[in-house]
């Protein structure tokens, strides 16, 4: 329970618990950091907070947001090789995460890039590459904007669209080479634009 606090330049490594973990926090940053075979970041009824510049290598998650945590950033950060995904935001089922962003992260070889299962968030300008599984995944969530991301390699679909998604944008993303397709969209009031396939 820590407010107003930054923590820079730290080094994490063969941590099998929590790296960082942010619990009924707000106002927090975390920057410039290195983690490595830990499980990155989890932040749990926590806002307002910025994680910003890290590089993650082989966590289970490298950042996850879960339940009640609205308002964070999670910006710049290079992801490599995390096991399920390299950024998750909500915990799935009943919705209680909204207006979170996840902008300029780069995620190679990483689960699902990118999971989001939330609401009223913006993920944008990110590079996914080489995914085992989605590039995206997107579920129990609506009015999100998708904008502007580069999805390749992933060894399923570019973004998966399961159930409980709604009335959001996805608009100029660029997708090749994943191995199944580009967009899977099993919910059907979702609006697509000037989307790039090649």
């Amino acid at each position: 329970n820590v407010s107003n606090s930054e923590l820079m330049n730290l080094n994490i490594s063969n941590n099998q618990q929590r790296g960082i973990s942010i619990v009924d926090s707000m106002n927090n940053e975390i920057s410039n950091s290195f983690f490595f075979n830990s499980t990155g970041i989890r932040m749990y009824r926590s806002s307002n907070n910025t994680i910003e510049n890290n590089s993650m290598m082989r966590t289970n998650t490298g950042v996850f947001i879960d339940s009640n945590s609205d308002n964070n950033t999670i910006v710049n950060n290079t992801i490599l090789s995390s096991s399920v995904s390299g950024i998750l935001v909500g915990p799935g089922g009943v919705q209680t995460n909204f207006f979170n962003r996840v902008i300029d992260n780069y995620i190679n070889n990483s689960g699902d890039a990118i999971d989001l299962q939330a609401s009223n968030s913006t993920v944008k300008n990110n590079i996914l590459l080489n995914s085992p599984s989605e590039g995206m995944y997107l579920q129990y969530g609506y009015n999100n904007e998708i904008i502007g991301n580069e999805i390749n390699g992933s060894g399923e679909y570019g973004i998966y669209i399961d159930v409980s998604g709604d009335s959001s944008l996805i608009l100029n993303n660029s997708f090749s080479m994943n191995s199944v397709g580009g967009i899977l969209l099993l919910e059907s009031n979702y609006t697509l634009d000037n989307n790039f396939f090649a």
